[in-house]
């Protein structure tokens, strides 16, 4: 099982198939919305994305968004603001989704834990129904385990990602 070294071993892949897969980390202990609205977060991601985005030239078919728990509920959030620039967004065990608006037809990738007691499973599952129901193209994995990701399901994701 993978738990922190998942983002080194989704990004090395993104790396090793030519695309660019952006992992936010909050600022603080956990995100700003998580605490009612967005703040510094959203505005250094914004800031970074800027930064990336002047600098280099990276197709939208090879940019993805991606994240664990509450940052896999930050990538879905930002990553449907943003879905005209990312072509893929990769949720771990999400909890909840809140975009501020609405950009593009990005795919969808959530997985989620059968046995999970920090986020409940049926959180990934209506996450990914919504979307389903949104037109979205959704992937869904349920998997046998807790508050976790497990490297056989960052491979999944990742190579739908890169297809």
């Amino acid at each position: 099982m993978v738990r922190l070294g998942w983002t080194a071993h989704a990004i090395a892949c993104a790396e090793r198939h030519g695309a660019f897969l952006i992992v936010p980390k909050s600022l603080a202990p956990t995100w700003d919305i998580v605490h009612g609205s967005y703040g510094a977060d959203l505005a250094f991601f914004n800031f970074l994305l800027d930064w990336i985005m002047n600098r280099y030239a990276i197709s939208r078919a090879r940019i993805g968004i991606a994240g664990f728990s509450d940052g896999a509920s930050y990538a879905l959030s930002v990553g449907l603001m943003n879905g005209d620039l990312f072509h893929d967004i990769l949720a771990f065990s999400p909890g909840f989704v809140r975009p501020l608006s609405r950009a593009g037809q990005p795919r969808v990738y959530v997985a989620h834990g059968k046995d999970d007691t920090i986020l409940p499973v049926d959180c990934g599952r209506r996450i990914a129904q919504r979307f389903a129901n949104e037109g979205l193209d959704t992937q869904y994995h349920e998997f046998a385990g807790g508050h976790l990701v497990p490297q056989p399901i960052v491979e999944e994701a990742m190579q739908r990602f890169v297809s």
